[in-house]
């Protein structure tokens, strides 16, 4: 659900919010709601939709002069028509992209590479990567807050991950790791630990998964995270499993075996029970 509204309903609930639209709404907050409809078009799997609003209204929303405002839909037509591989969309996306960075906007084109990115990720994952990155690129020259980087990055490694490219992944992982340390959020920090020790494992480096879970196990232990310890104890003790070593990997789930019992997820443990079981 993303505004409220679920999927099968964009249509008509987006159809009935433009409708409304008239000339007593400033151009300002006319122009926020469009922009909102077409991303919400997008993730309901509607881009002809949006393609068609933008271009409907894209010359309505004209000012005296060009300004960020009309720029911000022009790249946004832009974006929309490369989901659809129209081949004018890439060169439209270049070209008002210079416009915004000559005005200084490239927060304007930063979001709407994030926005666009959020809501195709999962049907689309290759260019929701590519907007991903290019919102990245962006992120060097403007002030933005750590949580949306976080934010950013987690999304980058997995979105890298579900394509297959691994190494690009685990960079992005590790980025989100300095932006969770930014935050200073206890549970930021373990979760991005977590997630760049399941990538390592996932490209088949045990090593370095181990490495960053017997982090994730200290830093949980330190921040009294007490279900987190027990979570990190049970995926290093199959770590240790993987890289041969049983022993260590007994000691590690009797030292920890209260915290586990604190896990919500029956599955973690009833699976630490097992391997208890199997090795006692």
């Amino acid at each position: 659900m993303k505004y409220g509204v679920k999927r099968g309903e964009v249509s008509e609930y987006c159809d009935l919010l433009v409708s409304r639209l008239d000339n007593r709404i400033p151009r300002e907050i006319k122009a926020d709601i469009l922009y909102h409809a077409a991303i919400l078009y997008v993730w309901g799997g509607y881009v002809d939709k949006a393609v068609d609003l933008i271009e409907k209204w894209i010359d309505k929303l004209k000012g005296k002069k060009k300004d960020a405002l009309q720029e911000r839909f022009r790249y946004l037509l832009g974006t929309l028509k490369t989901l659809r591989k129209d081949p004018e969309g890439e060169e439209i996306r270049v070209r008002v992209k210079e416009e915004l960075l000559q005005m200084g906007r490239g927060d304007l084109v930063f979001d709407i590479c994030k926005s666009v990115g959020d809501v195709i990720s999962r049907e689309d994952p290759e260019t929701a990567l590519m907007l991903y990155m290019e919102a990245y690129e962006l992120s060097s020259g403007l002030k933005l807050d750590p949580e949306l980087m976080l934010e950013l990055t987690q999304k980058m490694a997995f979105t890298a991950r579900n394509v297959g490219e691994e190494e690009r992944a685990i960079f992005y992982a590790l980025k989100s790791l300095e932006y969770a340390k930014k935050t200073g959020s206890g549970n930021d920090i373990f979760a991005a630990y977590i997630t760049t020790a399941e990538l390592y494992r996932n490209s088949g480096d045990i090593g370095r998964a181990i490495e960053y879970l017997a982090v994730a196990l200290d830093f949980a232990r330190k921040q009294g995270l007490r279900e987190e310890l027990g979570k990190a104890a049970v995926a290093l003790a199959e770590l240790y499993e993987m890289a041969g070593d049983e022993g260590r990997a007994l000691k590690l789930l009797r030292e920890n075996r209260a915290f586990i019992e604190e896990i919500e997820d029956e599955e973690i443990r009833e699976k630490a029970r097992k391997m208890l079981k199997e090795k006692e």
